[in-house]
C-alpha cells in the first residue's frame, strides 16, 4: 500500500494481516467454543466469526473487517462444498466491499503475486483468475476516485504484468 500513500493505520495493519485468517493455524477454533482446546472447525460461518473477534480484540472492528472481506472461505462440507463455491464466494465478497481500502489491497496483493511468481502453472492461472475476476471489479477505485493517480498507475502495472510473455 506504499504506492498508494495511505498513513491510514487500518490499512497498513489490514494489508500487512490480510492473509492471517487463512494461513494460520490461530483460527482453529474448536467445535465445543472452549478457544484453548486444539480440535477441528465446524463451520466457515464458526471460524469467520472466531477470526472477527480475535482480529477485533487485537486490533481494531475496521482492521476486522477489512481482514474477512479479504479472507477466503474453506470447503466445510456443511456450508462450502466445492473449490468452485469458494471461489464464488470470495469473488462476491470482494466485489460487494463498499469500502474501497478492500480493492486497495487485494489489487496489491495481485500485483505481488504477479511480480514473484510460484511456478509458471500457478502464475498462468491467477492471470487467468484476475483477469476474469477481478479487473472488472478494480474499475470501482477508478469510478470511486478512490486516490484516482495512484490507482491508474497500479492498475496500469496490472495490465503490463497481464501481458503475455510477462
Amino acid at each position: 500500500v506504499t504506492e498508494w500513500d495511505y498513513k491510514d493505520p487500518v490499512v497498513v495493519t489490514a494489508a500487512l494481516n490480510h492473509d492471517t485468517a487463512e494461513d494460520t493455524v490461530a483460527f482453529e477454533m474448536p467445535a465445543n467454543g472452549d478457544e484453548s482446546v486444539d480440535t477441528l472447525w465446524v463451520t466457515n460461518s464458526q471460524k469467520r466469526e472466531f477470526a472477527r473477534r480475535w482480529l477485533s480484540k487485537v486490533f481494531d472492528k475496521d482492521t476486522a473487517r477489512i481482514v474477512l472481506a479479504l479472507t477466503r472461505p474453506e470447503i466445510d462440507n456443511i456450508e462450502v462444498f466445492s473449490h468452485e463455491q469458494v471461489q464464488e464466494i470470495y469473488i462476491r465478497q470482494i466485489r460487494e466491499a463498499d469500502d474501497m481500502r478492500v480493492l486497495v489491497i487485494k489489487l496489491e496483493d495481485n500485483i505481488t503475486n504477479l511480480e514473484e511468481p510460484f511456478n509458471e502453472q500457478a502464475h498462468e492461472r491467477k492471470k487467468l483468475e484476475i483477469r476474469k475476476h477481478f479487473l472488472p471489479i478494480y474499475d470501482k477505485l477508478l469510478i470511486s476516485g478512490q486516490k484516482s493517480e495512484a490507482a491508474e498507475r497500479r492498475l496500469l502495472r496490472l495490465h503490463e504484468l497481464l501481458e503475455p510473455g510477462s
